[in-house]
């Protein structure tokens, strides 16, 4: 028996159902490899912004971006882990100017506010403060984001994908070539960033540092300083501005509340515009007191957060300053920024005397000696520790604590383990 072989009609059926399952079969491998670069570039987004958070930890919350002094945000490409996309195109990276590195007061975690806003149609929805915007071309190697400026804001707008002849950017590497939206982008807030960098507890938050303020007397010469840190400082003509508020009416016993750049308002501060609050780094304290008694005084700093609206951070602290008889105490004449002696009547201590810079006590150059006694000045400060290698302290004592002590007004002290004596 012959066997029988195949006809042309069942060998052109055949090789018709082979070349369909081979065009479906590369139709498939081409989408499962377009969804391999997706999610190669989806991970590529988020490890770069954690590059850029990690440049951030080691910039003192500031991000080394490049400056364009022609837009109103920075560069931040060369800080990128992977600098091309899955398509081998490069990132395209904007930071936000108020916390780019080449600015005055960057510092993150001091921030409130950004000029750059993302207008997102995937949501239907704007976001303002927005730190960082990471940007990759797609599939079609077309860079179509807009990026929009004002004098204000910089304003990023993703439209939805698949909008059809779209493409607002351009530049000399990537002319306007009107496409089929297929932009992916990663934007990161503010507040998120905030939160990598760990800012809840951040010292860089605006406070001021005064808890006390020293006693004085009648008719005699007084001099006090109130000291703030952190938020967004003004780099220059005064770091923050300040304004009180007098309801007991120290002012009119005697007292003055001065300003590099004019005196600080008495009133409601709050409802004083930021224009009237004078500016200065510190707030100086002083006259001569004609009344005893207690002065409620409230104490209001302001920073540099939003110079173009009220968004600045604010930070309030109430004081109470006393004014002493003028026989009070011994009847001693020790002026306030008169030195003062300081005599260890306690345990052995040792103490690094160090210079008072804007509030704090730096004693990085100091020597540890033995605490013996002590004389300071009106700009110093001292630690005082527990061991010969000034490693276990115990107290930070400034000029004022001293001068706040000395009520006999003699300009001695006695330290008696911890704890000040006249």
């Amino acid at each position: 028996m012959k066997s029988r072989g195949f006809t042309l009609i069942e060998l052109a059926i055949i090789l018709v159902i082979l070349g369909v399952l081979v065009g479906l079969g590369a139709g498939v491998v081409g989408l499962l490899i377009q969804r391999v670069h997706y999610n190669q570039t989806r991970e590529r987004l988020e490890a770069n912004v954690e590059a850029v958070v990690g440049r951030a930890e080691l910039n003192r919350g500031c991000i080394p971006a490049v400056d364009d002094p022609s837009t109103p945000y920075g560069y931040c490409s060369s800080l990128l882990r992977n600098r091309t996309d899955a398509w081998r195109k490069d990132f395209l990276c904007l930071v936000a100017d108020e916390i780019a590195n080449y600015t005055a007061s960057c510092s993150i975690c001091a921030r409130r506010t950004t000029s750059l806003t993302v207008v997102d149609e995937m949501d239907n929805a704007t976001h303002s403060n927005i730190a960082l915007v990471l940007v990759s071309a797609g599939p079609n190697r077309n860079l179509q984001t807009a990026i929009q400026n004002t004098s204000t804001n910089t304003t990023v707008y993703i439209p939805l994908p698949g909008t059809p002849n779209f493409d607002n950017y351009t530049s000399s590497e990537d002319p306007l070539r009107p496409q089929s939206y297929d932009d992916l982008v990663r934007y990161v807030s503010l507040s998120e960033l905030k939160g990598k960098l760990r800012c809840v507890y951040s010292e860089e938050n605006l406070r001021i540092l005064n808890h006390e303020l020293p006693y004085g007397f009648v008719g005699s010469a007084y001099q006090a300083r109130v000291y703030a840190r952190g938020g967004v400082p003004y780099p220059s003509n005064g770091k923050y501005r300040w304004c009180v508020e007098d309801p007991d009416n120290a002012t009119g016993a005697g007292l003055n509340f001065l300003c590099d750049t004019g005196d600080p308002l008495s009133g409601n501060c709050s409802s004083t515009p930021e224009t009237d609050w004078p500016r200065c780094d510190q707030l100086l304290v002083n006259g001569t007191p004609s009344a005893s008694g207690n002065f409620e005084l409230t104490f209001w700093v302001r920073d540099n957060n939003d110079p173009s609206g009220g968004e600045d951070n604010i930070a309030s602290r109430t004081l109470v300053l006393t004014i002493n008889p003028a026989t009070a105490g011994g009847g001693g004449v020790c002026a306030y920024g008169s030195p003062i002696t300081l005599v260890n009547r306690g345990g052995n201590r040792y103490v690094k005397v160090g210079n008072i810079w804007g509030g704090w006590c730096s004693t990085i150059f100091s020597s540890c000696i033995a605490f013996h006694s002590v004389t300071v000045t009106s700009n110093q400060c001292l630690r005082v520790y527990q061991n010969s290698s000034c490693r276990s302290l115990e107290r930070i004592l400034f000029y004022d604590n001293l001068y706040s002590a000395d009520t006999s007004r003699d300009c001695v002290v006695s330290y008696v383990n911890g704890t000040l004596q006249d």
